[in-house]
């Protein structure tokens, strides 16, 4: 995964099993299973270890759908319950977060919250905070709000945006919602991007399950 919205715990969790399980509703038989593999050890720059936990999960739930169809030479629609199935890829680093593939995967939040009996939300990151850990880096992306002007959010693109003669204040005197930037992480160039509400990217370099969990430990996990 290079990319993925993050879950946090309200308290200390585990490692999850596979399972499969059925229910019923509205006639239909709906199906919920999650594949997991074995907790692996990475090792992390400083040197210490960090669990990683890979996995597949499904649900089938209903949804009403609009059906269109012609009837006496007229359009008409019906509305009918129809099956419907969201399937996505996660990763756990057991204790600390997870991260679901998408938004459509944010169901798995339900299921880590079963099997650990701790509840499960995306945390608020603090940009300008982990922003400040980084001041050699180049921000080629800011999302701001409350810009306290006509123009009251937006996203700014480039290259030391910060620094641009027009957008600079505009940048400085607003909150910020999503933050780009490239920097060197040991010792490859990466880029990547992060928003406040949990969502991150690692654009540049290519790079495996291990490499964006011990980013998510090293980088962002100290501003949430």
């Amino acid at each position: 995964m290079k990319s993925g919205i993050i879950g946090v715990s309200s308290g200390n969790f585990g490692s999850i099993s596979s399972l499969q399980t059925t229910r019923q509703s509205r006639g239909f038989t709906l199906n919920t299973c999650v594949n997991v593999g074995p907790v692996q050890q990475t090792s992390l720059p400083t040197g210490s270890q960090i669990n990683l936990q890979k996995g597949r999960a499904l649900i089938e739930d209903t949804e009403k759908l609009s059906v269109p169809s012609v009837q006496g030479g007229q359009i008409v629609t019906n509305d009918q319950w129809e099956k419907v199935t969201s399937m996505t890829e996660f990763l756990i680093a057991p204790g600390k977060f997870v991260l679901v593939d998408d938004t459509e995967g944010l169901f798995v939040f339900d299921i880590m919250e079963n099997q650990t009996g701790q509840s499960f939300s995306r945390p608020t990151i603090d940009l300008d905070s982990y922003a400040q850990t980084r001041p050699n880096a180049d921000p080629w992306k800011y999302g701001f709000n409350n810009a306290g002007r006509q123009a009251e959010k937006g996203t700014v693109y480039g290259t030391d945006v910060v620094s641009d003669p027009d957008m600079g204040a505009v940048l400085n005197r607003s909150d910020k919602n999503q933050l780009g930037l490239q920097f060197s992480y040991n010792g490859r160039q990466t880029k990547m991007e992060v928003s406040k509400n949990g969502f991150i990217r690692v654009i540049e370099p290519s790079v495996g399950n291990r490499y964006i969990v011990n980013f998510i430990h090293n980088e962002l996990q100290p501003h949430w």
